[in-house]
């Protein structure tokens, strides 16, 4: 999470809450942030903004006002996530999807973040306490140099609608393109959960399934000796909630993803045992968009 206040002789606070004020804006600015990115190689893109607040035409009704786009290297290929809304899904909650595609995204999509200037603005980051929704966004890119652009706002928008609309176009077009084929939900025979504490505890649950059913077994260890078993069954219903949530999410992609570089006070991963012996391991602090992230906690709060 940005910390705007953090100790850094390059940021300069623009803007600062004075103590048990509400509302207010805290802003910062990185000033050794560039401005032009002069790597080519582009590892990873994530851009969020929010357009509800830019008057739009009559004829632009149908014209987005909402994006959240994402790209990450994923094997021999890239995993993509994309959600929009217009004015008029926006009640709905708008539209999203994923896709493994076998093209090389960066490429283009550093030119795209050149063409439309999505570094101008790079290392600022502003807060504005109260406000009812996200108005603004963020974008966060990441280069093989080292160099980054980082930039949060959720009070105006972080990109400009002609970027907006360039980005919703290219994701549509590659991820409607040559996709790389995931093993099938239906080939999975056994689903197991682990969790390593770094205060020696434990927990572990291996679900087998049965057909459309399946038995839960669980051990867990917490802040004592002492060891606890249990058996469940899962009925149709919760397996099918799973099969749901893993392909409605990419889940089986995401063991090529990269992970959260943050340190966390646990390790918790899932792996998926195939009827032909295969495996795939995936772990829940893996650097993907929030919407998709969260398939994690739904399957493992399933074998607990």
């Amino acid at each position: 999470m940005f910390n705007p206040f953090k100790k850094n002789k390059n940021i300069i606070v623009l803007k600062k809450t004075k103590p048990n004020t509400c509302g207010g804006t805290d802003a910062t600015q990185d000033t050794s942030a560039p401005k032009k990115i002069e790597s080519t190689e582009m590892i990873y893109f994530s851009a969020e903004t929010s357009l509800t607040t830019v008057v739009r035409r009559p004829e632009d009704r149908g014209k987005l006002i909402y994006i959240n786009a994402y790209a990450a290297p994923c094997g021999e290929g890239t995993f993509m996530y994309i959600k929009t809304r217009d004015r008029q899904s926006f009640r709905e909650g708008g539209a999203r999807r994923w896709a493994y595609v076998k093209k090389d995204v960066f490429p283009d999509l550093v030119g795209i973040v050149n063409e439309y200037g999505l570094a101008n603005e790079n290392g600022f980051h502003s807060r504005t306490h109260g406000l009812p929704e996200n108005f603004g966004g963020s974008i966060d890119i990441r280069y093989k140099s080292g160099e980054t652009i980082s930039v949060s706002d959720n009070q105006s928008p972080v990109m400009r609608t002609e970027a907006v609309d360039r980005i919703a176009q290219y994701f549509d077009t590659v991820m409607s393109g040559e996709n790389i084929p995931l093993p099938s939900v239906d080939s999975v025979v056994e689903i197991r959960y682990d969790e390593t504490r770094k205060n020696g505890g434990y927990k572990k649950a291996a679900l087998t399934l049965d057909g459309d059913k399946g038995t839960v077994r669980k051990e867990c260890r917490y802040d004592t000796p002492d060891i606890f078993k249990s058996e469940k069954e899962l009925d149709a219903e919760a397996i099918k909630k799973i099969k749901d949530k893993i392909e409605k999410n990419g889940v089986f992609a995401w063991a090529r993803l990269p992970k959260r570089e943050y340190e966390f006070s646990n390790d918790e991963k899932l792996t998926f045992v195939f009827d032909d012996g295969g495996e795939i391991t995936v772990y829940k602090y893996t650097d993907l968009p929030y919407d998709l992230s969260g398939a994690f906690f739904d399957i493992s709060f399933q074998l607990d």
